[in-house]
C-alpha cells in the first residue's frame, strides 16, 4: 500500500510550525529538545513518501524532457 504524500505533508508542516511556536506556549524545554530531535526524521518520512507517491511518467532528461514538467519535449541541443 502506498502512503499518501498529501497526508504526509500537512503532518510534517503543521508538526514544523507546532515546534516553531512552542517557544512562546509555555511548552517544557525538554519537550522542544524531544520536538527537535525528531523533526528530521519526520521530514525524511516526507521526502520519501512524496518522491514515492508520485507516478512515474516515463520520460527522461535524455529524451529532452526537464522534471516532465512540459507535455512537449524541449530541445536536446538548444545549446548548440
Amino acid at each position: 500500500m502506498r502512503q499518501n504524500y498529501k497526508f504526509s505533508i500537512v503532518c510534517v508542516t503543521v508538526y514544523l510550525i507546532l515546534y516553531t511556536v512552542s517557544p512562546y506556549m509555555d511548552i517544557p524545554s525538554w519537550v522542544i529538545g524531544t520536538a527537535y530531535l525528531l523533526s528530521p526524521f519526520l521530514v525524511v518520512w516526507m521526502v520519501i513518501s512524496i518522491l514515492k507517491g508520485e507516478a512515474y511518467s516515463g520520460k527522461t532528461f535524455d529524451e529532452g524532457y526537464f522534471y516532465a514538467d512540459r507535455n512537449a519535449p524541449k530541445s536536446i541541443d538548444a545549446d548548440k
